[in-house]
């Protein structure tokens, strides 16, 4: 009866090491490979954020130079009012009154609103970098407030004369209107009377206060933008 034949086990130990590192190699490689596609994922997810960023950024330095022209407007037309002079270096009255409107901007937010929906912001950022995110599309969601349009009905229903509307937002282009608009004519000069009254120079220096708390709004807006950009760029 011959012998059961002895295992060899240095070529067992050998098999077992060999496709234990084979497996260990394919895990890294496989691994190396995840790495590189999640790499690449957010490196197209932090650009395409970034890109939006820089366009609000660009649009909110719009808005805020136009906000800034705005205010010194309102600030014009109440010295105006007071002094009964508009003056003439400057826009006429009929520009300042049709402008008083509020420039507003609408963030640029899809690739932000995709991956917020889809749960992907916290696969590819950073808390940090998601807090940053969140706290400046809050903030560039909230709407600004504007009275303008509401002086301007009131204006409308309440000036004395007829000509005085000349000047007025929705007036007719027309040669009478132009006319009407020059710094000494007999509508400016009635117009600032009607603006300096007590009731119109509240609601003016209420739109004064609210352009000037729009405007901090925007220059907080500007600075979260541009720390949210920072935190994606890091630098």
């Amino acid at each position: 009866m011959l012998g059961r034949a002895r295992p060899n086990w240095k070529h067992l130990l050998g098999d077992l090491v060999t496709v234990f590192v084979g497996i260990l190699l394919a895990l890294w490689v496989d691994g190396m490979a995840t790495a590189r596609v999640e790499r690449g994922e957010r490196a197209r997810v932090v650009a395409d954020l970034s890109r939006d960023l820089a366009r609000d950024s660009a649009q909110l330095d719009l808005v805020m130079e136009f906000q800034a022209a705005r205010t010194a407007d309102l600030e014009a037309l109440i010295n105006a009012s007071n002094s009964g002079l508009w003056p003439v270096d400057g826009p006429s009255l009929a520009a300042v009154l049709n402008s008083m409107g509020l420039a507003t901007m609408t963030s640029i937010a899809d690739t932000y609103e995709d991956l917020e929906a889809s749960g992907q912001l916290a696969e590819v950022l950073s808390r940090d970098e998601r807090v940053r995110l969140r706290h400046y599309y809050r903030r560039a969601r909230t709407p600004q407030q504007s009275k303008a349009a509401e002086w301007r009905e009131w204006a409308m229903a309440n000036v004395p004369d007829p000509h005085w509307r000349l000047l007025l937002p929705e007036a007719p282009n027309s040669v009478e209107a132009e006319t009407a608009a020059e710094s000494d004519s007999p509508a400016t000069r009635g117009l600032l009377d009607f603006i300096g009254t007590a009731e119109s120079q509240a609601r003016l220096r209420l739109l004064l206060a609210e352009a000037q708390g729009n405007m901090r709004t925007l220059k907080s807006t500007q600075r979260t933008a541009s720390m949210a950009l920072q935190i994606l760029r890091g630098t």
